[in-house]
Protein backbone atom coordinates (compact mmCIF):
# COMPACT_ATOMS: atom_id res chain seq x y z
CA UNK A 1 0.00 0.00 0.00
CA UNK A 2 2.72 2.17 1.27
CA UNK A 3 4.22 1.55 -2.61
CA UNK A 4 1.24 2.86 -4.06
CA UNK A 5 1.01 5.66 -2.65
CA UNK A 6 4.83 6.89 -3.21
CA UNK A 7 4.07 5.83 -7.30
CA UNK A 8 1.23 8.41 -7.04
CA UNK A 9 2.87 11.45 -5.46
CA UNK A 10 5.79 11.02 -7.72
CA UNK A 11 3.28 11.20 -10.79
CA UNK A 12 1.68 14.31 -9.60
CA UNK A 13 5.06 15.76 -8.96
CA UNK A 14 6.17 15.02 -12.41
CA UNK A 15 2.94 16.55 -13.81
CA UNK A 16 3.55 20.05 -12.20
CA UNK A 17 7.03 20.45 -13.42
CA UNK A 18 5.94 19.34 -16.90
CA UNK A 19 3.10 22.48 -16.72
CA UNK A 20 6.13 24.86 -16.10
CA UNK A 21 7.55 24.68 -19.22
CA UNK A 22 7.11 26.89 -21.72
CA UNK A 23 9.55 26.34 -24.76
CA UNK A 24 6.98 26.97 -27.33
CA UNK A 25 6.67 29.78 -29.34
CA UNK A 26 4.40 33.15 -28.55
CA UNK A 27 3.32 35.93 -30.88
CA UNK A 28 5.06 39.40 -28.94
CA UNK A 29 3.52 41.58 -31.94
CA UNK A 30 1.83 45.05 -30.43
CA UNK A 31 4.70 45.48 -27.69
CA UNK A 32 6.38 48.29 -29.83
CA UNK A 33 9.51 46.07 -30.55
CA UNK A 34 10.25 44.96 -33.45
CA UNK A 35 10.86 41.36 -32.97
CA UNK A 36 11.74 38.21 -35.41
CA UNK A 37 9.59 37.78 -37.70
CA UNK A 38 7.71 41.37 -37.88
CA UNK A 39 8.25 44.24 -40.20
CA UNK A 40 7.35 46.64 -38.04
CA UNK A 41 5.42 47.35 -34.06
CA UNK A 42 3.31 49.93 -33.46
CA UNK A 43 4.89 53.04 -34.24
CA UNK A 44 8.51 51.62 -35.11
CA UNK A 45 8.28 51.14 -39.04
CA UNK A 46 12.21 50.44 -38.70
CA UNK A 47 12.65 53.64 -40.71
CA UNK A 48 10.91 53.33 -43.59
CA UNK A 49 9.35 56.15 -45.27
CA UNK A 50 7.49 56.55 -48.82
CA UNK A 51 10.70 58.40 -49.63
CA UNK A 52 13.60 55.66 -48.67
CA UNK A 53 10.80 53.14 -50.80
CA UNK A 54 11.25 55.47 -53.83
CA UNK A 55 7.96 57.44 -53.39
CA UNK A 56 7.16 61.09 -53.49
CA UNK A 57 4.28 61.20 -50.96
CA UNK A 58 1.93 59.55 -48.54
CA UNK A 59 2.87 57.42 -45.18
CA UNK A 60 3.71 54.49 -43.96
CA UNK A 61 2.40 52.56 -41.51
CA UNK A 62 1.87 49.00 -38.95
CA UNK A 63 -1.44 46.88 -39.20
CA UNK A 64 -1.81 45.05 -35.92
CA UNK A 65 -0.04 41.84 -37.44
CA UNK A 66 2.99 43.59 -37.41
CA UNK A 67 3.34 44.16 -41.45
CA UNK A 68 3.71 47.43 -42.95
CA UNK A 69 0.76 49.68 -44.56
CA UNK A 70 2.20 51.45 -47.64
CA UNK A 71 0.07 54.11 -48.49
CA UNK A 72 2.31 56.03 -51.11
CA UNK A 73 1.74 57.94 -54.66
CA UNK A 74 4.43 59.23 -56.96
CA UNK A 75 7.60 57.80 -58.53
CA UNK A 76 10.17 60.36 -59.02
CA UNK A 77 12.52 59.86 -62.03
CA UNK A 78 9.92 58.01 -63.93
CA UNK A 79 9.52 60.85 -66.25
CA UNK A 80 5.47 61.52 -65.34
CA UNK A 81 4.61 63.94 -63.26
CA UNK A 82 2.74 62.81 -60.43
CA UNK A 83 0.57 63.58 -57.67
CA UNK A 84 2.90 65.06 -55.12
CA UNK A 85 5.22 65.82 -57.69
CA UNK A 86 5.89 69.49 -59.30
CA UNK A 87 7.74 67.87 -62.45
CA UNK A 88 9.70 64.61 -63.65
CA UNK A 89 12.60 64.76 -65.85
CA UNK A 90 11.53 66.26 -68.83
CA UNK A 91 7.97 66.70 -68.03
CA UNK A 92 6.93 70.20 -66.61
CA UNK A 93 3.93 71.31 -66.72
CA UNK A 94 4.50 74.73 -66.61
CA UNK A 95 8.14 75.12 -68.77
CA UNK A 96 8.28 79.18 -69.34
CA UNK A 97 9.08 80.82 -66.22
CA UNK A 98 6.75 84.01 -67.12
CA UNK A 99 3.73 81.50 -67.28
CA UNK A 100 4.34 80.43 -63.51
CA UNK A 101 1.25 81.38 -61.43
CA UNK A 102 1.98 83.78 -58.53
CA UNK A 103 5.25 84.50 -59.72
CA UNK A 104 6.85 87.61 -60.67
CA UNK A 105 9.15 86.54 -63.62
CA UNK A 106 9.67 88.06 -66.86
CA UNK A 107 11.65 85.69 -68.88
CA UNK A 108 13.76 81.83 -68.76
CA UNK A 109 13.01 78.49 -68.58
CA UNK A 110 11.84 76.29 -65.54
CA UNK A 111 13.77 73.50 -64.84
CA UNK A 112 13.20 70.38 -62.88
CA UNK A 113 15.72 69.14 -60.03
CA UNK A 114 16.39 65.53 -58.76
CA UNK A 115 13.64 65.70 -56.58
CA UNK A 116 11.28 66.36 -58.29
CA UNK A 117 10.69 70.21 -57.86
CA UNK A 118 10.71 72.88 -59.48
CA UNK A 119 14.15 74.60 -60.70
CA UNK A 120 14.24 78.42 -61.35
CA UNK A 121 17.45 79.38 -60.97
CA UNK A 122 17.19 80.66 -64.89
CA UNK A 123 14.06 82.29 -63.93
CA UNK A 124 14.49 86.43 -64.56
CA UNK A 125 11.90 88.34 -62.57
CA UNK A 126 14.16 91.70 -62.94
CA UNK A 127 12.26 94.29 -64.93
CA UNK A 128 8.63 93.39 -63.40
CA UNK A 129 8.94 96.55 -61.37
CA UNK A 130 8.86 94.40 -57.91
CA UNK A 131 11.96 94.55 -55.68
CA UNK A 132 12.11 90.56 -55.61
CA UNK A 133 14.90 88.26 -53.83
CA UNK A 134 18.26 88.83 -55.02
CA UNK A 135 17.57 92.49 -56.31
CA UNK A 136 18.39 95.75 -55.14
CA UNK A 137 15.97 97.59 -57.36
CA UNK A 138 13.56 96.79 -60.09
CA UNK A 139 12.87 99.82 -62.62
CA UNK A 140 11.37 102.98 -60.70
CA UNK A 141 10.95 100.80 -57.91
CA UNK A 142 13.86 101.98 -55.37
CA UNK A 143 13.95 101.01 -51.60
CA UNK A 144 16.77 103.85 -51.49
CA UNK A 145 17.68 106.72 -53.45
CA UNK A 146 20.32 108.64 -52.14
CA UNK A 147 24.03 107.35 -51.71
CA UNK A 148 24.42 108.15 -48.26
CA UNK A 149 21.24 105.79 -47.27
CA UNK A 150 23.32 102.51 -48.67
CA UNK A 151 24.14 101.37 -45.00
CA UNK A 152 28.33 99.98 -44.41
CA UNK A 153 29.27 101.78 -48.20
CA UNK A 154 30.87 104.90 -46.68
CA UNK A 155 28.84 107.57 -49.30
CA UNK A 156 28.54 110.31 -48.61
CA UNK A 157 26.75 112.35 -51.54
CA UNK A 158 25.46 111.17 -54.95
CA UNK A 159 21.98 109.85 -56.05
CA UNK A 160 21.52 106.15 -56.74
CA UNK A 161 20.04 104.68 -60.20
CA UNK A 162 19.14 101.10 -60.83
CA UNK A 163 20.82 99.50 -63.41
CA UNK A 164 19.49 96.66 -65.95
CA UNK A 165 20.61 93.76 -63.95
CA UNK A 166 18.06 95.63 -60.92
CA UNK A 167 21.20 96.35 -58.62
CA UNK A 168 21.71 99.86 -57.65
CA UNK A 169 23.94 101.45 -59.47
CA UNK A 170 26.89 103.50 -57.52
CA UNK A 171 28.72 104.97 -60.25
CA UNK A 172 27.36 108.38 -59.49
CA UNK A 173 28.28 108.27 -55.71
CA UNK A 174 30.99 109.86 -53.74
CA UNK A 175 32.76 108.48 -50.66
CA UNK A 176 36.06 110.92 -50.96
CA UNK A 177 35.98 112.83 -47.88
CA UNK A 178 34.67 110.53 -45.27
CA UNK A 179 37.92 110.01 -44.17
CA UNK A 180 38.04 106.43 -44.81
CA UNK A 181 40.30 105.40 -47.81
CA UNK A 182 37.44 103.73 -49.80
CA UNK A 183 38.18 100.99 -53.21
CA UNK A 184 38.91 103.48 -55.91
CA UNK A 185 40.65 106.01 -54.13
CA UNK A 186 44.00 106.79 -53.84
CA UNK A 187 43.83 108.77 -50.16
CA UNK A 188 40.87 110.66 -48.19
CA UNK A 189 41.44 112.65 -45.75
CA UNK A 190 44.71 111.80 -43.83
CA UNK A 191 43.91 108.13 -44.53
CA UNK A 192 46.58 106.95 -47.10
CA UNK A 193 46.66 102.94 -46.37
CA UNK A 194 50.16 101.87 -46.25
CA UNK A 195 51.60 105.16 -49.22
CA UNK A 196 54.54 107.08 -47.89
CA UNK A 197 56.37 109.33 -50.06
CA UNK A 198 59.10 106.73 -50.21
CA UNK A 199 56.36 104.97 -52.41
CA UNK A 200 57.27 107.64 -54.93
CA UNK A 201 61.07 107.06 -54.19
CA UNK A 202 60.88 110.62 -52.07
CA UNK A 203 62.42 110.04 -48.91
CA UNK A 204 61.13 113.21 -47.13
CA UNK A 205 57.97 115.23 -46.18
CA UNK A 206 54.87 114.27 -46.47
CA UNK A 207 51.80 113.36 -48.70
CA UNK A 208 49.04 115.63 -49.07
CA UNK A 209 45.48 114.31 -50.09
CA UNK A 210 43.44 116.15 -53.19
CA UNK A 211 39.76 114.97 -54.49
CA UNK A 212 40.35 111.47 -52.58
CA UNK A 213 43.87 110.98 -55.04
CA UNK A 214 47.65 111.52 -53.76
CA UNK A 215 49.60 115.11 -53.97
CA UNK A 216 53.40 114.75 -53.63
CA UNK A 217 54.07 118.25 -53.74
CA UNK A 218 54.38 118.34 -50.08
CA UNK A 219 57.23 115.16 -50.77
CA UNK A 220 61.12 115.71 -51.71
CA UNK A 221 64.68 114.02 -51.71
CA UNK A 222 65.52 114.36 -48.19
CA UNK A 223 69.68 114.76 -47.66
CA UNK A 224 71.58 112.15 -46.01
CA UNK A 225 74.64 114.55 -46.07
CA UNK A 226 75.40 117.77 -47.13
CA UNK A 227 78.07 120.81 -47.22
CA UNK A 228 78.22 124.91 -47.21
CA UNK A 229 81.17 126.42 -49.70
CA UNK A 230 82.25 129.83 -49.25
CA UNK A 231 79.17 130.54 -51.32
CA UNK A 232 77.33 127.50 -52.47
CA UNK A 233 75.58 124.94 -51.07
CA UNK A 234 75.60 120.54 -51.99
CA UNK A 235 73.32 118.03 -50.47
CA UNK A 236 73.42 113.79 -50.86
CA UNK A 237 69.74 112.17 -51.55
CA UNK A 238 69.28 109.25 -50.22
CA UNK A 239 69.90 107.80 -53.52
CA UNK A 240 73.33 108.81 -53.70
CA UNK A 241 72.73 111.96 -56.10
CA UNK A 242 74.51 115.08 -55.13
CA UNK A 243 72.15 118.78 -55.59
CA UNK A 244 74.02 121.92 -55.40
CA UNK A 245 73.25 125.56 -55.19
CA UNK A 246 74.41 129.13 -55.04
CA UNK A 247 77.06 130.65 -56.32
CA UNK A 248 78.58 128.81 -60.10
CA UNK A 249 80.81 131.21 -61.90
CA UNK A 250 83.71 128.46 -62.03
CA UNK A 251 80.83 125.86 -62.28
CA UNK A 252 81.14 124.72 -58.74
CA UNK A 253 77.75 123.71 -58.72
CA UNK A 254 78.66 120.64 -60.98
CA UNK A 255 75.39 121.03 -62.55
CA UNK A 256 76.40 122.23 -66.41
CA UNK A 257 74.05 124.90 -66.28
CA UNK A 258 75.87 128.20 -67.52
CA UNK A 259 74.09 130.68 -65.18
CA UNK A 260 76.36 132.24 -62.73
CA UNK A 261 73.60 131.76 -59.77
CA UNK A 262 71.75 128.61 -59.13
CA UNK A 263 68.73 129.69 -57.01
CA UNK A 264 67.07 126.15 -56.18
CA UNK A 265 68.92 122.51 -55.90
CA UNK A 266 70.44 121.23 -59.09
CA UNK A 267 71.59 118.05 -59.96
CA UNK A 268 75.39 117.28 -60.69
CA UNK A 269 76.33 115.40 -63.27
CA UNK A 270 79.00 112.88 -63.80
CA UNK A 271 81.41 111.19 -66.32
CA UNK A 272 80.01 108.04 -64.89
CA UNK A 273 77.28 106.79 -63.48
CA UNK A 274 78.00 106.84 -59.65
CA UNK A 275 76.20 106.61 -56.27
CA UNK A 276 78.44 109.29 -53.66
CA UNK A 277 78.23 108.94 -49.88
CA UNK A 278 80.00 111.86 -48.81
CA UNK A 279 80.58 115.53 -50.70
CA UNK A 280 82.61 118.93 -49.52
CA UNK A 281 81.80 122.43 -51.22
CA UNK A 282 84.89 124.87 -50.83
CA UNK A 283 85.40 128.56 -52.23
CA UNK A 284 85.28 127.67 -56.13
CA UNK A 285 85.29 123.92 -56.28
CA UNK A 286 83.56 121.24 -54.93
CA UNK A 287 84.62 117.31 -54.26
CA UNK A 288 82.46 113.69 -53.61
CA UNK A 289 83.60 110.40 -52.41
CA UNK A 290 81.46 107.75 -54.38
CA UNK A 291 80.43 104.27 -52.61
CA UNK A 292 83.22 103.05 -53.94
CA UNK A 293 85.76 104.76 -52.32
CA UNK A 294 86.85 107.00 -55.39
CA UNK A 295 87.13 110.65 -55.78
CA UNK A 296 85.13 112.92 -57.72
CA UNK A 297 85.76 117.03 -58.12
CA UNK A 298 84.71 119.76 -60.49
CA UNK A 299 84.70 123.79 -60.75
CA UNK A 300 88.10 125.63 -60.13
CA UNK A 301 89.73 128.69 -59.65
CA UNK A 302 87.89 131.47 -61.36
CA UNK A 303 91.60 132.18 -63.00
CA UNK A 304 92.05 128.80 -64.92
CA UNK A 305 90.14 126.22 -66.57
CA UNK A 306 86.98 124.86 -65.28
CA UNK A 307 84.73 121.42 -65.22
CA UNK A 308 81.41 122.01 -65.54
CA UNK A 309 80.57 118.75 -64.03
CA UNK A 310 82.01 115.84 -62.00
CA UNK A 311 85.13 113.83 -62.81
CA UNK A 312 87.06 111.60 -60.90
CA UNK A 313 90.29 112.37 -59.07
CA UNK A 314 93.56 110.35 -60.38
CA UNK A 315 94.04 108.11 -57.18
CA UNK A 316 95.67 104.84 -56.93
CA UNK A 317 93.53 102.04 -57.61
CA UNK A 318 94.39 100.47 -54.24
CA UNK A 319 93.30 103.26 -51.93
CA UNK A 320 89.78 103.72 -50.90
CA UNK A 321 89.10 107.00 -49.61
CA UNK A 322 86.46 107.84 -46.79
CA UNK A 323 86.42 111.25 -46.55
CA UNK A 324 87.06 114.65 -48.54
CA UNK A 325 87.17 118.11 -47.69
CA UNK A 326 87.62 120.65 -50.29
CA UNK A 327 89.48 124.34 -49.33
CA UNK A 328 89.85 127.58 -50.95
CA UNK A 329 92.16 126.09 -53.89
CA UNK A 330 93.24 123.30 -52.42
CA UNK A 331 91.99 119.58 -51.67
CA UNK A 332 92.58 116.84 -48.82
CA UNK A 333 91.05 113.75 -48.42
CA UNK A 334 90.96 110.63 -46.07
CA UNK A 335 91.54 107.19 -46.42
CA UNK A 336 90.71 103.35 -45.03
CA UNK A 337 94.27 103.50 -43.31
CA UNK A 338 94.35 106.77 -41.72
CA UNK A 339 96.43 108.58 -44.69
CA UNK A 340 95.86 111.79 -45.27
CA UNK A 341 96.43 112.87 -49.85
CA UNK A 342 96.07 115.97 -50.82
CA UNK A 343 96.53 118.48 -53.82
CA UNK A 344 96.10 121.71 -55.10
CA UNK A 345 97.61 124.88 -54.50
CA UNK A 346 100.49 124.92 -51.41
CA UNK A 347 101.08 128.90 -50.49
CA UNK A 348 100.55 128.13 -47.28
CA UNK A 349 101.84 124.87 -46.67
CA UNK A 350 98.46 123.25 -46.66
CA UNK A 351 99.24 120.29 -48.52
CA UNK A 352 101.26 119.35 -46.09
CA UNK A 353 104.55 119.25 -48.27
CA UNK A 354 108.04 122.05 -48.46
CA UNK A 355 106.90 125.67 -49.51
CA UNK A 356 109.38 125.06 -52.66
CA UNK A 357 106.29 122.75 -54.12
CA UNK A 358 104.21 125.06 -55.06
CA UNK A 359 101.16 123.38 -56.69
CA UNK A 360 100.64 119.35 -56.84
CA UNK A 361 98.35 118.28 -59.71
CA UNK A 362 97.55 114.76 -58.07
CA UNK A 363 96.57 113.61 -54.72
CA UNK A 364 99.78 113.44 -53.02
CA UNK A 365 100.33 111.56 -49.65
CA UNK A 366 101.40 112.99 -46.68
CA UNK A 367 103.84 111.14 -44.60
CA UNK A 368 103.65 111.95 -40.74
CA UNK A 369 103.24 107.94 -39.68
CA UNK A 370 99.75 109.08 -37.68
CA UNK A 371 96.73 107.40 -38.22
CA UNK A 372 93.96 109.87 -38.91
CA UNK A 373 90.49 108.95 -38.08
CA UNK A 374 88.65 112.40 -38.78
CA UNK A 375 89.67 115.31 -41.54
CA UNK A 376 88.29 118.87 -41.95
CA UNK A 377 89.73 121.60 -44.38
CA UNK A 378 89.13 125.51 -44.26
CA UNK A 379 90.28 128.46 -46.50
CA UNK A 380 93.91 127.29 -46.64
CA UNK A 381 94.48 125.54 -43.27
CA UNK A 382 94.20 121.70 -42.69
CA UNK A 383 93.06 120.13 -38.96
CA UNK A 384 92.44 116.32 -38.03
CA UNK A 385 92.35 113.81 -35.17
CA UNK A 386 93.95 110.50 -35.18
CA UNK A 387 92.56 107.78 -33.69
CA UNK A 388 93.90 108.41 -29.82
CA UNK A 389 92.27 111.28 -29.59
CA UNK A 390 94.81 114.36 -30.12
CA UNK A 391 94.35 116.99 -33.12
CA UNK A 392 96.53 117.97 -35.46
CA UNK A 393 96.57 120.96 -38.20
CA UNK A 394 98.81 122.56 -40.51
CA UNK A 395 99.19 125.01 -43.48
CA UNK A 396 97.65 129.01 -43.04
CA UNK A 397 98.67 129.99 -39.00
CA UNK A 398 98.50 133.78 -39.16
CA UNK A 399 95.48 133.95 -37.01
CA UNK A 400 96.21 130.87 -34.72
CA UNK A 401 93.81 128.87 -36.49
CA UNK A 402 96.47 125.71 -36.08
CA UNK A 403 95.32 125.63 -32.21
CA UNK A 404 99.35 124.42 -31.25
CA UNK A 405 100.45 128.17 -29.91
CA UNK A 406 102.83 128.11 -32.77
CA UNK A 407 104.33 131.58 -33.80
CA UNK A 408 105.30 130.46 -37.67
CA UNK A 409 102.42 131.51 -39.87
CA UNK A 410 102.59 128.61 -42.28
CA UNK A 411 102.82 124.86 -40.79
CA UNK A 412 104.03 122.35 -43.63
CA UNK A 413 103.78 119.36 -41.07
CA UNK A 414 101.02 118.35 -39.49
CA UNK A 415 101.31 120.20 -35.45
CA UNK A 416 99.50 118.96 -32.79
CA UNK A 417 96.77 120.89 -31.20
CA UNK A 418 97.61 122.17 -27.92
CA UNK A 419 94.96 119.95 -26.37
CA UNK A 420 93.18 121.13 -22.68
CA UNK A 421 94.57 118.75 -19.81
CA UNK A 422 92.19 115.41 -19.85
CA UNK A 423 90.55 116.03 -22.68
CA UNK A 424 90.35 113.88 -26.01
CA UNK A 425 88.89 115.41 -28.91
CA UNK A 426 85.85 113.01 -30.82
CA UNK A 427 85.45 115.18 -34.61
CA UNK A 428 87.23 118.91 -35.53
CA UNK A 429 85.21 120.96 -38.04
CA UNK A 430 87.04 124.45 -38.99
CA UNK A 431 86.23 127.33 -41.01
CA UNK A 432 87.69 129.62 -43.18
CA UNK A 433 90.33 131.15 -40.36
CA UNK A 434 89.25 129.44 -36.94
CA UNK A 435 88.81 126.04 -36.02
CA UNK A 436 86.68 124.07 -33.46
CA UNK A 437 86.08 120.39 -31.60
CA UNK A 438 84.04 118.63 -29.70
CA UNK A 439 85.33 115.95 -26.57
CA UNK A 440 83.68 113.29 -25.75
CA UNK A 441 81.15 114.76 -23.35
CA UNK A 442 79.80 117.37 -25.82
CA UNK A 443 82.14 120.75 -24.34
CA UNK A 444 82.70 122.99 -27.44
CA UNK A 445 86.36 124.14 -27.87
CA UNK A 446 87.44 126.79 -30.69
CA UNK A 447 90.74 129.03 -31.81
CA UNK A 448 91.77 130.99 -34.37
CA UNK A 449 90.36 133.89 -35.68
CA UNK A 450 87.99 135.86 -33.39
CA UNK A 451 87.00 139.37 -35.14
CA UNK A 452 83.86 138.89 -34.72
CA UNK A 453 83.42 136.77 -31.34
CA UNK A 454 83.56 133.31 -33.97
CA UNK A 455 85.44 131.63 -31.01
CA UNK A 456 82.67 131.89 -28.67
CA UNK A 457 84.50 132.31 -25.37
CA UNK A 458 82.28 135.92 -24.78
CA UNK A 459 85.27 137.81 -26.09
CA UNK A 460 86.26 139.00 -29.55
CA UNK A 461 88.68 141.28 -31.41
CA UNK A 462 91.99 139.51 -30.35
CA UNK A 463 92.83 136.12 -32.49
CA UNK A 464 93.02 132.87 -30.10
CA UNK A 465 96.20 130.79 -30.76
CA UNK A 466 94.76 127.93 -28.02
CA UNK A 467 91.64 125.82 -27.74
CA UNK A 468 89.02 127.52 -25.36
CA UNK A 469 86.21 126.36 -24.08
CA UNK A 470 82.56 128.29 -25.92
CA UNK A 471 80.58 129.93 -23.05
CA UNK A 472 77.51 128.65 -22.70
CA UNK A 473 78.27 124.77 -20.84
CA UNK A 474 75.93 123.24 -23.72
CA UNK A 475 76.54 119.57 -24.95
CA UNK A 476 76.60 119.56 -28.24
CA UNK A 477 76.43 116.89 -31.16
CA UNK A 478 77.92 118.81 -33.23
CA UNK A 479 80.14 121.89 -34.49
CA UNK A 480 81.15 123.68 -37.14
CA UNK A 481 83.12 126.30 -37.82
CA UNK A 482 82.26 127.43 -41.39
CA UNK A 483 82.79 130.57 -43.03
CA UNK A 484 85.21 133.28 -41.93
CA UNK A 485 82.96 135.12 -39.47
CA UNK A 486 80.81 132.56 -37.45
CA UNK A 487 80.59 129.40 -35.91
CA UNK A 488 77.36 126.89 -35.20
CA UNK A 489 76.36 124.26 -33.50
CA UNK A 490 73.64 121.75 -32.79
CA UNK A 491 72.75 120.47 -29.10
CA UNK A 492 72.27 117.35 -27.96
CA UNK A 493 68.29 118.06 -27.67
CA UNK A 494 68.49 119.30 -31.52
CA UNK A 495 68.46 122.86 -31.13
CA UNK A 496 70.34 125.48 -33.20
CA UNK A 497 72.97 127.76 -31.90
CA UNK A 498 75.54 130.31 -33.69
CA UNK A 499 78.13 133.20 -33.03
CA UNK A 500 80.06 135.50 -34.06
CA UNK A 501 79.51 137.75 -37.21
CA UNK A 502 75.75 138.80 -38.11
CA UNK A 503 75.82 141.00 -40.74
CA UNK A 504 73.28 139.45 -43.15
CA UNK A 505 71.55 137.71 -40.24
CA UNK A 506 73.46 134.75 -40.66
CA UNK A 507 73.19 133.88 -36.75
CA UNK A 508 69.54 133.30 -37.71
CA UNK A 509 68.18 135.44 -34.67
CA UNK A 510 66.40 137.72 -36.20
CA UNK A 511 68.96 140.37 -36.13
CA UNK A 512 72.20 141.49 -37.20
CA UNK A 513 74.10 142.14 -34.43
CA UNK A 514 77.01 139.66 -33.88
CA UNK A 515 76.75 137.64 -30.63
CA UNK A 516 80.18 136.55 -28.65
CA UNK A 517 78.64 133.70 -26.75
CA UNK A 518 76.60 130.63 -28.68
CA UNK A 519 72.25 132.47 -29.52
CA UNK A 520 69.73 130.22 -29.99
CA UNK A 521 68.72 130.17 -33.75
CA UNK A 522 65.06 131.39 -33.96
CA UNK A 523 63.20 128.57 -35.25
CA UNK A 524 60.49 126.69 -33.24
CA UNK A 525 59.21 122.97 -33.33
CA UNK A 526 61.99 121.48 -36.02
CA UNK A 527 64.54 119.23 -34.69
CA UNK A 528 68.42 119.45 -36.60
CA UNK A 529 70.98 117.07 -36.82
CA UNK A 530 73.87 119.30 -38.70
CA UNK A 531 74.96 122.89 -39.26
CA UNK A 532 76.81 124.39 -42.00
CA UNK A 533 77.85 128.18 -41.94
CA UNK A 534 79.33 129.70 -45.05
CA UNK A 535 80.51 133.23 -45.97
CA UNK A 536 77.70 135.16 -43.99
CA UNK A 537 75.23 132.78 -44.47
CA UNK A 538 74.40 129.10 -42.80
CA UNK A 539 72.73 126.04 -43.80
CA UNK A 540 70.99 123.02 -41.67
CA UNK A 541 69.81 119.64 -41.74
CA UNK A 542 66.42 118.58 -39.54
CA UNK A 543 65.51 115.42 -38.37
CA UNK A 544 63.52 114.61 -41.38
CA UNK A 545 66.80 115.20 -44.12
CA UNK A 546 65.33 118.52 -45.39
CA UNK A 547 67.62 121.66 -45.32
CA UNK A 548 67.37 125.05 -44.11
CA UNK A 549 69.45 128.18 -44.90
CA UNK A 550 69.35 132.00 -43.73
CA UNK A 551 71.75 134.67 -43.93
CA UNK A 552 73.19 136.12 -47.31
CA UNK A 553 71.06 135.28 -50.35
CA UNK A 554 73.27 137.09 -52.95
CA UNK A 555 74.19 134.26 -55.20
CA UNK A 556 70.82 132.08 -54.38
CA UNK A 557 73.10 130.20 -51.82
CA UNK A 558 69.95 129.90 -49.49
CA UNK A 559 68.35 127.90 -52.32
CA UNK A 560 65.03 128.84 -51.76
CA UNK A 561 64.55 130.40 -55.52
CA UNK A 562 64.97 133.91 -54.61
CA UNK A 563 67.88 135.78 -54.12
CA UNK A 564 66.47 137.97 -50.89
CA UNK A 565 68.62 137.55 -47.51
CA UNK A 566 66.42 136.18 -44.72
CA UNK A 567 67.17 136.76 -41.07
CA UNK A 568 65.74 133.43 -40.05
CA UNK A 569 65.90 130.22 -41.28
CA UNK A 570 63.58 129.82 -44.35
CA UNK A 571 63.37 125.79 -46.13
CA UNK A 572 65.27 125.08 -49.18
CA UNK A 573 63.58 123.83 -52.05
CA UNK A 574 64.23 120.24 -51.70
CA UNK A 575 64.63 118.22 -54.89
CA UNK A 576 61.17 116.70 -56.38
CA UNK A 577 62.74 113.94 -58.81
Amino acid sequence: MGHIRFIFLFSVVLMVFSGCDDSSDTNHCGNGVIDTGEECDGNDTDGVTCQSLGYVTGNVSCADDCTLIVNCTGSCGNGETEEGEDCDGDDIPVPECADLPNRHYVGGSVGCNNDCTLDLSQCESCGNSIVDEGEDCDGAVMPETMCSELAGTGYYEGSLSCGSNCLYDVSECNSCGNGVKDDGEECDGDDFGELSCADYNLRGGSLSCNSCSVDTSGCFQSFADMSVGAWHGCGIDNYGDIWCWGLNEADQTGTGIIESEIVVPSKVLSTEVTSFAKVSAGAYHSCAVDIQGKIWCWGADPEVATVSIAVRVNTPDEVIFTDVGSGAVFTCALDTLGGIWCWGQNGWGQLGVPLSTTTLNEPTKIETGILFSSISVGAYHVCATDTAGNAWCWGRNDQGQSGSGSSETRLINPTEVDMPPATDFVTIQVGGYHSCALNSSGSAWCWGRNTYGQVGNGEFGSDIDNPESVDNGIAYSWIKGGGELHTCGVDTAGKLWCWGGNTYGNLGDGTTTPAYSPTEVDIENVLFTRVYPGNNYTCALDDTGAAWCWGNNGYGQLGNSTLENSYYPVPVNMPVE
